[in-house]
């Protein structure tokens, strides 16, 4: 082939992708349209992430708490860190500091958020 064909042929190949893709970019759009978008399973409770500060009530007593949320190995679990301090009291003079930890993790198998709450004192709830 001859410079001149070579050119013209290649016009004539690019010239029919172009006709192609514009037959067929409506379709593949609307079908990407179409398909629904996975929902984020973490929706219900990633507000939380973030350190929160407040006040815990026991019995008979105030204390102070500080909880901290954040997404950890690679975002597949929520750790929240917890600490409760309770100041002196008639009943417990020393004061008291709780501390627990929680890790929510996605079961797909239950399709659901599972919480995990290990306490200092040595039971988990579930």
């Amino acid at each position: 082939m001859r410079r001149s064909n070579l050119a013209r042929e290649f016009r004539r190949v690019r010239g029919w992708r172009l006709v192609a893709l514009l037959f067929c970019a409506p379709s593949v759009l609307a079908n990407q349209e179409a398909t629904p978008k996975k929902e984020d399973a973490w929706k219900p409770i990633r507000f939380l992430v973030g350190t929160w500060d407040g006040v815990a009530e026991g019995e008979a007593v105030r204390g102070t708490v500080k909880r901290t949320y954040e997404f950890v190995m690679n975002g597949r679990f929520l750790h929240e860190r917890n600490i409760s301090t309770y100041p002196p009291q008639e009943k417990n003079p020393k004061g008291e500091v709780h501390e627990h930890w929680t890790m929510f993790s996605y079961d797909r198998a239950r399709n659901s958020l599972v919480m995990r709450q290990f306490h200092q004192e040595g039971f988990v709830n579930q």
